[in-house]
């Protein structure tokens, strides 16, 4: 038989599967027979190629055969693919059950997405306790988002006793591995002396390390110690400059902050029109501190002070 002869009856041979009802994923799913990471790997690849829904949808159907035959990373894809509503309809129910069902097999992953839902409450009871549980499980195995959302548990004594030394050594934990809200949050403990002695210079130095990372709360936080000059020299224009770049991301209380420095001619030049502009752009942010500022300072200002900056305020809104 010529090769243009068999490629021909390969063909007649998959249009008659198709004519059964014995599509692609038919005979794929048969070929790959009690072979479930076959039949993942097969669904897995249909979803991240998928050219349409029905793709989508198949590739998600293959997954879930997978998932139901015990494969681990497949039962951890499916829990994602029903918290996105990917393929299947979204059901934190479902997402759930499978993030648990991967769990007990042992994937650290999938751990730490049982306790989040248990945490919030989604697709089962909140549950503070269990969700301790199950992010020390994974925490103790490394998992980053995990030590820190359970240093947070510690820190409120939500789930477990309040306990500041615990909150600072999983907020540690994470730290190391890159975690810039863990960072912070370690910070803010080493400057209050929480869980741990007090220590301005190392808080500092955290301050910095997640200010550096773009972190918009940690920015003005600097911005305050360069202010006052603790625990790092006084600078007030770098500390203007921290501001800025919190205030450029839309964070309300380094707003209102910046508009203080520009009333104030503090570290940058005193401008009055820029100052109410981001008193303005607090003020939309809906932050109480700044609501309560303009109500006693616009009627101190001149009609056309307040027009400006109503118009500069909707220019630095667009940046």
């Amino acid at each position: 038989m010529t090769s243009k002869a068999k490629r021909f009856a390969v063909a007649i041979c998959l249009a008659v599967l198709v004519t059964l009802g014995l599509g692609p994923s038919a005979w794929l799913t048969a070929a790959a027979k009690e072979r479930p990471e076959e039949i993942y790997r097969k669904g897995a690849s249909m979803i991240s190629e998928a050219t349409s829904p029905a793709f989508q949808v198949e590739g998600a159907r293959l997954v879930e055969e997978a998932a139901r035959l015990g494969f681990r990373p497949a039962q951890l894809h499916l829990a994602t693919l029903y918290t996105k509503g990917a393929g299947v309809a979204q059901d934190f129910e479902q997402a759930h059950r499978w993030f648990l069902e991967a769990a007990e097999r042992g994937s650290i992953p999938a751990a730490y997405y049982v306790g989040l839902q248990l945490d919030l409450g989604r697709g089962v009871a909140r549950d503070s306790r269990g969700a301790a549980k199950w992010y020390t499980r994974a925490a103790d195995k490394g998992h980053a988002d995990a030590s820190f959302q359970l240093g947070l548990l510690y820190e409120k004594g939500d789930g477990v006793p309040q306990d500041f030394k615990k909150a600072a050594l999983n907020y540690r934990r994470a730290a190391g591995k890159g975690d810039i809200s863990a960072t912070y949050n370690l910070a803010l403990l080493t400057e209050a002396g929480r869980g741990m002695p007090k220590d301005p210079a190392a808080a500092a130095k955290l301050f910095i390390k997640a200010a550096q990372a773009g972190m918009a709360e940690a920015q003005t936080a600097l911005c305050e110690l360069l202010l006052e000059g603790k625990s790092v020299e006084r600078d007030p224009k770098s500390a203007a400059g921290w501001c800025r770049a919190a205030a450029v991301q839309g964070y309300a209380p380094a707003q209102m902050r910046l508009a203080s420095l520009f009333g104030q001619g503090l570290g940058v030049a005193k401008d009055i029109v820029r100052a109410y502009a981001w008193l303005l752009l607090a003020v939309r942010r809906g932050y109480p501190p700044a609501l309560q500022f303009q109500r006693g300072l616009e009627p101190k200002l001149s009609r056309q002070t307040v027009e400006q900056a109503k118009a500069l305020s909707e220019t630095l809104a667009e940046k």
